[in-house]
Formats: C-alpha cells, sequence, structure tokens
C-alpha cells in the first residue's frame, strides 16, 4: 500500500494543479466577473430591473469575460462590458471592466457620433 502512494505522487500532484487551474480559469474569473460587473453598472446608474438581455461568454484572447447587454431604456444600443485578469492590481475593482457601446449596426457609438443618445456611458472613458 505505501509503495503504490509512493508511486501516485507525481500522477496525483498533476492531477491537483489540473483541477485548481480549471478552477481559477473558470468559475473563479466568472465570479470576479460577475461581481466587478454589477458594481460597474451600479455606478453607472443602472438598475438591475433595466436588463432586456444579458449573455456572458469567455473571452479565450485576453483572458477574461464579456458579458454583452441590452437595457430596457436604452435598446438602440448594446454593452459590451470586457473584464480582464490583465492587471492583477484592478481584478477585485470595477476598473477591471471596460464598457465600449455600439449601435445594433455592431459599430462603436464614438465612431458613428451617437454618444449623446447613450443612456449609460462608460466610467473608464468618454464615449
Amino acid at each position: 500500500m505505501v509503495y503504490f502512494f509512493k508511486k501516485m505522487k507525481i500522477p496525483i500532484a498533476i492531477a491537483i494543479i489540473i483541477v485548481l487551474a480549471i478552477i481559477y480559469y473558470f468559475p473563479f474569473q466568472y465570479c470576479l466577473a460577475q461581481r466587478n460587473f454589477e458594481e460597474y453598472i451600479r455606478l453607472q446608474g443602472v438598475q438591475s430591473i433595466d436588463i432586456a438581455d444579458k449573455t456572458i461568454y469567455k473571452d479565450y484572447k485576453q483572458d477574461g469575460y464579456c458579458i454583452r447587454v441590452v437595457y430596457k431604456i436604452d435598446p438602440n444600443f448594446y454593452y459590451l462590458y470586457k473584464f480582464s485578469m490583465s492587471d492583477n492590481s484592478k481584478i477585485f475593482s470595477y476598473k477591471s471592466i471596460y464598457c465600449t457601446i455600439y449601435n445594433h449596426q455592431n459599430v462603436e457609438v464614438g465612431v458613428t457620433g451617437e454618444s449623446d443618445a447613450v443612456k449609460y456611458p462608460p466610467l473608464d472613458k468618454d464615449v
């Protein structure tokens, strides 16, 4: 029995590392993204009952999550909130979220000049 445990030390250690990496990469980041998103929209003045449609998906290229939201009060635009893990000093703060607003032709409102029509401007930049 002791021989079995000595022989299995390395595979068990590798399995533990893999499980911890999966927990960090998916549920931990997802929870942080949700938490920081809620704080961000609160600071924007959004009430959660104003959300008409919300989609959350993993952003594999930038190591984070994207949250696409359409608000009932602002149906002409969709808001794309990007949660990024790139700056460790901001990951527990709403500052890890970047908001970009698009019209339904997938053009950023800053480009089209529709900035004044947006109900909830981003906190991180002027639209």
